[in-house]
């Protein structure tokens, strides 16, 4: 059994959902390899795979297995990161969540060739320039602790995408905001964006519930009920990131009966799609969107947005929009597991798979939820779309 051969096997059983066989070729693989850092990777596939069939405690102990071979290995160590975070263990969880700097095309080169990494000490009289990774999400998720780094620090600087400027540009903390074209001053200290919840020792209970922290020109006023609610959808995640979190539209259809009236927020659908779309009798927009600054101005105009998992569903969040988050029965860490409702967006309802895969019995759920919203309006008692109070 060689293990160029397996692990590849072992990832493409992962991403069909053949958990079983996915565990049975790694145990294979553990018991034949002797390669120190070919058993590594089949220690941490094995847990990777573990967490998927619903057996957390095995996979913590993969995981402490191989790093007692490799001490140093970052994916593992991410791994593990995932494991605290998605538990609300936020301490252990963000301490591990630093490996992720060492693992390739995870931050942005040149921040740290121009300053030193900032370990958190108040630093007043001298700059700090916080800096975007990974993905839209993300940096929307977390540009709201922004405000707690403005008090350590004299001078605050943060770097964003370009689709993100126009939104972030007008936030209060940072003393000035960048895009990827613009020319960078000098700073003393830099930081990557997610490792603020590390350096402010972030618990689940102390992430700021403040929402709306970003602002959009306020939407003209809508007539009330008995008007038909405009409700925002997003079914697809980036190509070759998202996968798993991406529904086929086709098998949302059920939500193409709702009594709402549908305006997409899918960025660039597909010619399938748009056929599809003509089912929900849908108004396109998400074509027309140039950045993240468009598509606020357009959410501010609905009434509900339901997406997956993807920038879309933070930047309602952020926005204090109500936002009903379709996930995979094993979601991100982010999104904690067996909730309904989100610390990070207390207009957040989130829905989860029953079954692996099985988006479109997801969508029956939903399109049942949202048909009863719906009909328990009345003219002095507007829709409620927001999550069960915890």
């Amino acid at each position: 059994m060689k293990a160029h051969e397996v692990l590849p096997r072992v990832q493409q059983l992962y991403e069909q959902g053949d958990y079983e066989t996915a565990e049975a070729l790694c145990a294979a693989l553990e018991k034949e390899e002797r390669k120190r850092s070919l058993l590594v990777r089949a220690l941490r596939a094995r847990g990777v795979v573990n967490i998927r069939r619903g057996r957390p405690a095995e996979a913590l102990r993969y995981y402490e297995e191989a790093l007692a071979i490799s001490p140093d290995d970052a994916e593992v160590h991410f791994s593990l990161a995932l494991y605290y975070l998605s538990r609300g263990d936020y301490p252990r969880g963000f301490a591990e969540y630093e490996w992720r700097t060492h693992r390739p095309g995870c931050i942005a080169p040149g921040f740290g060739e121009r300053a030193p990494l900032w370990d958190g000490t108040p630093i007043p009289g001298r700059s700090l320039m916080v800096h975007c990774e990974q993905g839209a999400g993300d940096a929307i998720q977390c540009v709201r602790l922004l405000p707690l780094l403005k008090e350590r620090v004299g001078t605050l600087y943060f770097a964003c995408h370009d689709a993100l400027h126009r939104l972030f540009e007008k936030l209060p903390a940072p003393d000035q905001v960048f895009n990827e074209q613009m020319p960078l001053p000098a700073y003393d200290f830099q930081l990557p964006l997610l490792s603020i919840p590390h350096r402010l020792g972030l618990t689940l209970a102390e992430i700021p519930p403040q929402v709306p922290y970003l602002e959009v020109p306020a939407a003209p006023a809508s007539p009330a009920p008995p008007r038909r609610p405009r409700v925002g959808l997003v079914w697809r995640a980036k190509p070759h990131e998202g996968e798993y979190r991406t529904a086929p539209l086709a098998a949302l259809s059920a939500l193409a009966a709702a009594p709402v009236d549908w305006v997409s927020l899918q960025k660039d659908p597909t010619p399938e799609e748009r056929t599809l779309l003509a089912g929900f009798e849908a108004e396109e927009a998400g074509s027309a969107f140039v950045d993240f600054q468009a598509t606020a101005e357009k959410i501010a105009t609905l009434d509900l947005v339901i997406s997956v998992d993807t920038s879309v569903a933070h930047l309602a969040g952020a926005l204090a929009k109500p936002v009903w988050v379709l996930l995979p029965k094993w979601a991100e860490w982010r999104w904690l597991i067996d909730r309904a409702d989100s610390p990070w967006y207390p207009t957040a309802r989130l829905f989860r798979q029953e079954a692996d895969h099985d988006w479109a019995a997801l969508a029956r759920t939903v399109a049942a939820r949202l048909g009863a919203a719906v009909q328990a309006a009345t003219a002095t008692q507007p829709w409620d779309f927001l999550p069960p109070v915890r």
